[in-house]
């Protein structure tokens, strides 16, 4: 022990200069990795914020589009909503005049029938009168399967025009 004490003594000045540039050399090497990281860090930083940035142009590029596309599909919507308004207008105009044509097939079926209600005088005879009655009530029922079968036409033909023109929005 008394050796070592000896060449410390000795030799102080030469171990604190290693010392202080052990302790140099390491500071500049912390100090050159803590520079590194910071450059890496600021690349890094760098290249998040153009990636957020290009993620939010996309995240607004998208919501544009879905947007249109939902203004497209309301249109396409509120078009087919008024043409099945005039169709329905259309079957009501059709229905009166079913309406009347049954009217008058009523007048017809009680002239025929010469029942005294009506106003004109009976036209004929039983054969006839069953006849017309059977063509009366045939055409009645024709006229009905025909408001039905034009009321599910046109529904289905402007609802499948309707999705047509939302499917070719959507592709635009």
């Amino acid at each position: 022990m008394i050796a070592a004490l000896n060449l410390l003594r000795r030799y102080w000045l030469h171990i604190a200069a290693i010392l202080a540039i052990a302790a140099l050399a390491w500071w500049l090497h912390h100090s050159g990795r803590l520079a590194e990281r910071a450059e890496w860090q600021a690349q890094w930083a760098e290249r998040d914020a153009r990636d957020a940035d290009r993620i939010r142009q996309e995240e607004l590029k998208q919501r544009t589009e879905e947007q249109r596309r939902a203004e497209w599909a309301a249109g396409v919507q509120r078009d087919a909503t008024q043409e099945i308004e005039r169709a329905r207008l259309d079957a009501d105009g059709a229905s009166a005049d079913a309406r009347r044509l049954r009217d008058e097939l009523a007048e017809l079926q009680l002239r025929l029938g010469g029942t005294g209600k009506s106003a004109g005088p009976p036209l004929s005879s039983a054969s006839t009168t069953r006849a017309a009655l059977v063509l009366s009530q045939l055409l009645d029922r024709c006229v009905s399967q025909r408001q039905e079968l034009a009321s599910a036409f046109d529904r289905s033909r402007i609802a499948g025009l309707a999705c047509e023109r939302s499917y070719d929005g959507l592709r635009q």
